[in-house]
C-alpha cells in the first residue's frame, strides 16, 4: 500500500481547484477574408518550338536552330538570362509513315523545345511574343501574369482579413449575448490570385491584355468567450 508524508499530503490538500483542474474556456472561432485588386507587372509565358525529321538527329537539329533564334530574339529584345528557363525537351518517333514500314525505314521524328519567361516590360509583351512567333517558335502553351513583389499586399490583405475576423466575432458575440475575450490562436490560409491572359494569334503585332489580378488572404481567428 501506498503512503504519502504528512507534508505532501497537506500540500496536494491545500492546492486550489484552479491549479489542479483548468476548467474550459468557451470560443469562437471565425474566419475573416480581404481581397486586394491590383496591376500585374510581370508576365508569364510559356512558348516552344516543334519540329520534324527523319531521324532524331535531324528533327533535333532543326529544332535547335529554330530555338536559337527565337532565344537570341527573346535576349535582344531585353529578356534577361535569368528570366529564361527550359522548361520541357522531347524526342519521340513519329507513327511510321507505310512507304516507310514496307521498306523497313525509321518513320519520322518529332523534337519538341518549350521554354518559360518572364516579361518584366508589359508594354512590349505583344511585341516580344510576335517577334518569337516569326523566329520560330510555334507553341505558345499559355500567358499568365503577376506581381514581382506580391508580400507588400499580402500582408495589407492580411491585416484586412484580422479586421474582418474581429468584426465577425464581435457579430456573433453580440447576438449570443456574450462578450469577447482575448484572442487564443490565429492561423494564416490565405493565397496568391493570379490574373488570366487575353490573346490571339494574328501575323502583326499580337494583342495582349494584361488586366489586373486579385490578391486574396483569410484566417481564422479564435477568441475566448469572456466571463
Amino acid at each position: 500500500m501506498r503512503t504519502f508524508h504528512p507534508f505532501v499530503l497537506s500540500a496536494l490538500m491545500a492546492l486550489p481547484i484552479s491549479e489542479t483542474a483548468q476548467a474550459d474556456v468557451g470560443q469562437i472561432t471565425v474566419t475573416g477574408e480581404a481581397s486586394i485588386i491590383a496591376s500585374p507587372d510581370i508576365a508569364i509565358v510559356s512558348l516552344g518550338v516543334i519540329t520534324t525529321g527523319d531521324n532524331a538527329v535531324a528533327a533535333m537539329a532543326a529544332n535547335a536552330a529554330e530555338m536559337t533564334k527565337v532565344i537570341e530574339r527573346l535576349k535582344a529584345s531585353g529578356i534577361a538570362d535569368t528570366d529564361l528557363q527550359t522548361s520541357n525537351l522531347q524526342l519521340y518517333p513519329n507513327q511510321p509513315r507505310a512507304s516507310k514500314s514496307l521498306s523497313g525505314q525509321e518513320g519520322d521524328f518529332t523534337a519538341a523545345n518549350q521554354l518559360q519567361l518572364r516579361v518584366r516590360a508589359l508594354d512590349q509583351l505583344g511585341a516580344i511574343l510576335d517577334g518569337a512567333i516569326s523566329d520560330g517558335a510555334n507553341s505558345l502553351q499559355g500567358v499568365s501574369f503577376d506581381l514581382a513583389q506580391p508580400r507588400g499586399l499580402q500582408d495589407e490583405a492580411r491585416a484586412a482579413a484580422v479586421a474582418d475576423a474581429a468584426a465577425k466575432a464581435k457579430i456573433l458575440a453580440e447576438a449570443a449575448g456574450v462578450k469577447l475575450g482575448k484572442i487564443t490562436a490565429i492561423t494564416d490560409g490565405g493565397n496568391l490570385g493570379g490574373g488570366v491572359a487575353s490573346y490571339r494569334m494574328t501575323s502583326a503585332k499580337i494583342p495582349v491584355e494584361a488586366g489586373q489580378i486579385t490578391i486574396s488572404q483569410s484566417v481564422s481567428v479564435s477568441f475566448e468567450i469572456a466571463e
